[in-house]
This record gives structure tokens, sequence and C-alpha cells, in this order.
């Protein structure tokens, strides 16, 4: 458990938070925090989330904010610098050796948001890539890929990654129901 400050504009709160890694068992909680946080279109489903998890449950962290589930990162491992629709639909493209991490979602349900929730959850996600290997000095082949829906850009308060570089590109080969503005962040 880490303890934390929160700063609101009604006073100054101790808080304390745990992040730790999934587990197969974790996919109905998250598919909620999911349903929260993205239109039931987009929404990742409780099979879908455990069949990644089945797969790469190092690579989803859950943030618990005084011992309820805040919210969650997670995304796959890849050799491939771009995102496609397939590394959503197909687990098994996962590659653990692979040097980009991809983001899938990064998920904050409504209550907890404007607390940092989201930014400790990329600075622990950012630093379990750095000991895989998987971000250096080389952004042409090694890096972060990090997608979010149009609306969590326009969110207020979502916390910009210290120390990154942003470039921002349209993904043109997404279908239109995962129509995403995708960032490379080089750390």
């Amino acid at each position: 458990m880490t303890c934390g400050i929160l700063m609101t504009d009604k006073g100054i709160y101790m808080i304390s938070y745990t992040i730790r890694q999934g587990r197969a068992e974790d996919a109905a909680a998250l598919a909620s925090v999911e349903a929260e946080c993205f239109p039931a279109a987009e929404a990742a489903t409780a099979e879908e989330i455990g069949e990644r998890l089945s797969v790469y449950p190092t690579h989803f962290l859950l943030l618990y904010r005084d011992g309820k589930l805040a919210g969650f990162i997670d995304g796959m491992a890849t050799d491939e610098k771009d995102l496609r629709d397939e590394m959503y639909e197909k687990a098994s493209l996962h590659n653990e050796k692979g040097a980009w991490q991809m983001i899938f979602g990064l998920n904050t349900i409504p209550p907890f948001r404007r607390e940092g929730c989201a930014g400790r959850l990329i600075e622990a996600f950012k630093k379990q890539a750095k000991e895989a290997g998987r971000v250096s000095s080389l952004p042409a082949r090694t890096g972060w890929f990090i997608t979010m829906p149009d609306l969590a850009l326009k969110m207020k308060g979502f916390p910009p990654p210290p120390t990154a570089m942003w470039c921002g590109t349209r993904c043109g080969s997404l279908s239109e129901s995962k129509a995403l503005i995708c960032y490379r962040i080089y750390l």
C-alpha cells in the first residue's frame, strides 16, 4: 500500500492506494469499470478481458484507492509499432519479448477522476515496461503506443505523462467504432 496526498477545493486529504497486476478472476470487475468509462459499443466485455488476462495478466495493472477498485490500465506487448484492430480481438498476438507496449485502455471510474489515479497507473506501467526493457533511447525501434477515444482527450484533468514527448497521428486503419487518436510517447 502507498499513501498519497489528495488536494481538492474542499481540502487536503491523505489517501491510500495499491497497484497490483491482473488475475483471471478480475475479468468481471474490470468489465464493470470498462462499462463505466466507455460507451457500450467500445467497452470490452468480461469475456474479452478474460481472454486477455489468460494470455498477459501482468500487462493489466489495477489501482485500488482506499480498498476500492478505482481504475486499471492494460495492453499487450508486441514488436509491431502500430496498433491494429486484431490486437484487441486476438490476445494471442501478444509477444512477451516485444519492444512496444501497447495501451488498450486507461480507465478510471468517475468518482475517482481528477485524483491522480490515471497518472499513477501510467507511471507504474511505464516503470514495468522499462524494467522489461521495452523503453529505450531508440524511438524508431522502441517506445510506447497509447490510444484513447477522442472523449478521453477532452476530459478535464487528464494528466499528461511526465517526461514524455507527444506526437499525434490519426489512425485511419481502425474501424469506425474504434476511431481513436493515437499518440506515441517516447521516454
